[in-house]
């Protein structure tokens, strides 16, 4: 076990070494296991180890770890223990059963989230986010009415009065 976690190190202490040489083209925001969709999640990892050249299995499991926080951080720190090797598509296979949601979990969150105060963009984006993440598929027209039925009524009859048919219009009478 002793040899085992001396070889995990060792191995995260040679990829850091090598990568101490590139520098960093793009980052991701850190995943928590709370709050993001994992599949999504892991969807925009994989693009940030493909920008910064992270090729190798050890790479991207290495720096996986700086992009981890609270019980996804744990979840590696565990991994990371028990692994005996480091073979990318094992830990994504893993990662994936350990924090995938319900679908009924995101659904309700995407419904629940309602435009209190703030930006309208930031409501915007965020509202997209979840009903993406609950309703991959959802039509534009959907999307806009459950977008539309979050605002307060007064600014769902202004919408209303406009002629919106596509997601870009929406955001744009809201930012107007």
């Amino acid at each position: 076990m002793i040899a085992k976690l001396a070889k995990s190190f060792e191995n995260i202490a040679t990829s850091m070494s090598l990568m101490s040489n590139h520098k960093i083209k793009m980052k991701i925001d850190t995943f928590n296991g709370k709050n993001e969709d994992a599949n999504t999640w892991l969807f925009s990892y994989e693009k940030v180890f493909e920008a910064n050249y992270w090729t190798s299995d050890l790479a991207k499991i290495n720096n996986l770890r700086q992009n981890l926080d609270g019980i996804a951080l744990k979840w590696f720190s565990a991994r990371i223990a028990e692994d005996q090797e480091y073979l990318w598509l094992e830990w994504k296979t893993s990662f994936v059963s350990a924090f995938a949601h319900n679908r009924i979990q995101f659904a309700l969150k995407a419904f629940k989230f309602e435009y209190r105060s703030g930006e309208l963009l930031e409501f915007y984006y965020e509202k997209q986010r979840l009903l993406n993440i609950a309703f991959p598929h959802l039509d534009d027209f959907n999307f806009i009415t459950m977008k539309v039925c979050a605002l307060p009524e007064s600014l769902q009859n202004t919408v209303q009065t406009m002629s919106i048919n596509t997601k870009e219009c929406l955001r744009d009478a809201l930012v107007n």
